[in-house]
């Protein structure tokens, strides 16, 4: 018999407790709100690493000086030679990989942004032309860009996340 009621608590304990887990009020959900924007600050350093493909035009005017002669090229380009008043003339369009990195720096000071900016390319941009002379010849000149860096200064306006800028520098191309 006391068997029979320990079995008997026990089952009901078991639904019981299944009940009353189904009756508790899951907790509402938490609102948070958006918190506080902080200004953007465009201070500070960065730096970077591109890849891409690129595209430009070369063109060549080659004069070679000098009275045109009847012998050969003299030693030391002394006197006459065979190319004396020849104009060699061609253009092409090179094109090829670029790699490179770029590195720089922005001061704010209230809304104006200050800042400088370096970046040095690796070029791949080639191309070989068939160019022609004035005197019945054909010429071949291969073109190369094999780097490209460039320097540059920044002045802009800072509008939170948006910063419109001008700027100048130089570039140089071997």
């Amino acid at each position: 018999m006391h068997r029979r009621i320990a079995v008997a608590l026990l089952i009901t304990s078991f639904i019981a407790g299944g009940a009353f887990a189904a009756d508790v009020p899951g907790a509402a959900p938490q609102f948070y709100g958006a918190g506080r924007l902080l200004p953007v600050e465009w201070t500070g350093l960065y730096f970077g690493v591109n890849a891409g493909y690129g595209w430009a035009q070369s063109s060549s005017k080659i004069v070679f000086t000098g009275p045109q002669g009847a012998g050969t090229t003299t030693p030391l380009g002394a006197g006459p030679t065979e190319l004396g008043a020849t104009r060699v003339i061609g253009s092409g369009n090179l094109s090829g990989g670029i790699a490179g990195g770029q590195m720089g720096f922005n001061w704010q000071s209230g809304m104006i942004v200050f800042g400088a900016e370096v970046d040095a390319q690796w070029s791949g941009q080639q191309k070989t032309l068939s160019a022609i002379c004035t005197f019945d010849c054909v010429a071949t000149e291969a073109m190369k860009i094999k780097s490209i860096v460039t320097g540059r200064g920044r002045i802009g306006l800072a509008f939170d996340w948006l910063m419109p800028y001008v700027t100048a520098g130089v570039l140089k191309t071997i």
